[in-house]
């Protein structure tokens, strides 16, 4: 439900699954400030993340994506939320700035809102949050394990590097990864690069550059609160007046 309503930063909802054994191979590009206390491997990652526990949190981030168009103009694209995480009571709550609207989206009690300002109608989902599908703790663990996935099963050549950094002043896994195929005689490479906290198992950062440069995307953390207080109003959508609440469940397609 939640990717009806946000495409742009819905990426994880993929189930949890057990690792298996990975060899262990090296990227060729990593931060050049990398701490690079030890070199570790992606299964050592997974293992350890897979340790955290979803917790309540409250975030802001950025999220950029910049295409190159075939006549060489860039087209860019970027989204600034702020995000109250409390799904481990089933409770969310987004707001969404996209140039000069906001999109609001509000669950708790098993049902959720959203709405843009501007619009006649707001939108009603009769399925709300989860800490299992929503959390983002539970998000990094699944990204973390199609990571490894995706290299099971790739025809292209992948490799990996894992490597201990700072980042927002806390200790972080940074994991590259470099993927390589070839297309009609011409090679392209897509590399991704992930800033995970080592504490929480949250993210703080993502980087995606598709076929050497056309299409690059980042997700940034800009501001996290790992002990936050929530009040009820935090978790209540109220409309403007006039606004009509649409059940989605109702609506005919």
């Amino acid at each position: 439900m939640k990717k009806q309503v946000f495409l742009a930063l819905s990426m994880f909802t993929l189930a949890l699954s057990a690792a298996s054994p990975f060899s262990h191979v090296f990227a060729q590009t990593v931060n050049a400030t990398a701490i690079q206390q030890k070199t570790l491997n992606l299964d050592q990652v997974i293992a350890e993340i897979n340790q955290k526990q979803p917790i309540s949190t409250y975030s802001e981030t950025t999220f950029t994506s910049t295409i190159i168009l075939p006549n060489n103009n860039k087209e860019t694209y970027t989204i600034q939320s702020k995000i109250w995480d409390n799904t481990t009571k089933n409770e969310l709550r987004t707001e969404e700035f996209d140039k000069d609207r906001i999109t609001y989206y509000v669950s708790k009690g098993g049902k959720s809102r959203s709405y843009k300002a501007g619009d006649k109608e707001a939108v009603l989902f009769p399925a709300g949050v989860t800490a299992i599908a929503d959390n983002k703790i539970n998000h990094t663990k699944q990204k973390l394990i199609r990571f490894k996935e995706e290299a099971i099963q790739a025809d292209s050549k992948m490799t990996f590097q894992v490597v201990e950094e700072s980042f927002l002043n806390r200790p972080v896994y940074h994991v590259s990864r470099k993927q390589e195929n070839v297309f009609q005689g011409k090679t392209r490479v897509y590399l991704t690069d992930l800033w995970v906290d080592k504490k929480t198992g949250f993210l703080l950062k993502e980087t995606i550059n598709d076929n050497n440069g056309t299409q690059v995307s980042e997700y940034t953390v800009t501001k996290v609160n790992f002990n936050p207080t929530f009040n009820e109003k935090d978790f209540r959508l109220d409309l403007p007046k006039g606004v009509k609440l649409i059940d989605s469940s109702k609506k005919k397609n």
